[in-house]
C-alpha cells in the first residue's frame, strides 16, 4: 500500500506522509487533507492525492466480505458539471461504493446473499431478506402517517408508542427472559397496528412496514 501511494513530482514524498494523506482523504475534502498535512511537512497537491486515492482504490478491490447481516445507504451527491450523482454503499466486513448502480446491478455483481439492513428504500427489496434498522422504523411511521393526513401532534403520539415499543426490545438484549420480551413485543406491535386500521384508511401499509422489519430482528435476536 505505501509503495502505490509515493507521489510524483519534483520532490519524492516519504511513503508515511503518503499514506497519512490518503488517510486523511477518507474524511475530508483533497483540498482540506492537503491543508491540514502541510501543518507538518511538504504536501502534494489536492489533485495528485485525488489520483492516488483512486489508484489505491482500484488495486485494493477484491472481494465482497460479510457475515450474515450487511447495511446499505444511499446518498445524492453534486459532482461539478456532472449533475448529481446516485451513490450507494453496502457495508459487511469490507464495503462496496455504486455510483448511479442499482442495488440489483451491485447485488448481482458483488453476489450478495446475505440479508439486508437499511432504510425503507424500496430498491432494497431486490434482496432475498432485508430489515428496516431501529430508526427509520419510526421515521417510516412517522411518513406514513404524514401521506394519510394525520395531524403533526397525533403523529408524535403514535410515533412515540412505536419507538418506546421497540426501545424496551433493545434495552431487553441482555436479559435472560428475552423470548417472552420478543412475543410482548410482537403483541404490542400487533395492537399499535390493529389500532391504526381502525382508525380507517391505513388499511396495510404500517403492517407491512414493522412485519418487515419485526420478523427478521425477532429472527436475528433468537438466532
Amino acid at each position: 500500500m505505501y509503495s502505490l501511494v509515493e507521489f510524483d513530482g519534483k520532490r519524492t514524498y516519504q511513503p508515511d506522509i503518503a499514506a497519512i494523506a490518503v488517510d486523511y482523504a477518507l474524511s475530508m475534502s483533497y483540498r482540506d487533507s492537503r491543508q491540514r498535512l502541510q501543518r507538518m511537512t511538504e504536501s502534494p497537491s489536492h489533485l495528485t492525492i485525488w489520483r492516488r486515492v483512486q489508484e489505491l482504490g482500484m488495486e485494493a478491490e477484491s472481494e465482497f466480505e460479510y457475515d450474515d447481516f450487511v447495511s446499505a445507504d444511499s446518498t445524492k451527491l453534486h459532482a461539478q458539471g456532472k449533475g448529481k450523482l446516485d451513490v450507494k454503499v453496502i457495508a459487511g466486513k469490507s464495503v462496496i461504493v455504486g455510483i448511479n448502480e442499482s442495488y440489483r446491478e451491485m447485488k448481482g455483481e458483488y453476489d450478495v446473499k446475505a440479508t439486508i439492513v437499511g432504510d425503507a428504500d424500496r430498491d432494497l427489496s431486490c434482496f432475498e431478506e432485508r430489515q428496516i434498522d431501529l430508526i427509520h422504523i419510526w421515521r417510516e411511521v412517522n411518513y406514513k402517517l404524514w401521506q394519510h393526513g394525520v395531524d403533526l401532534e397525533t403523529r408524535k403520539q403514535y410515533v412515540n408508542e412505536v419507538k418506546g415499543i421497540l426501545l424496551r426490545l433493545k434495552n431487553s438484549i441482555e436479559k435472560p427472559d428475552l423470548e417472552s420480551r420478543i412475543k410482548k413485543t410482537e403483541k404490542a406491535l400487533n395492537e399499535f397496528v390493529k389500532e391504526m386500521e381502525e382508525k380507517g384508511g391505513f388499511r396495510g401499509s404500517l403492517k407491512g412496514i414493522w412485519r418487515t422489519f419485526f420478523c427478521l430482528h425477532t429472527r436475528s435476536l433468537r438466532g
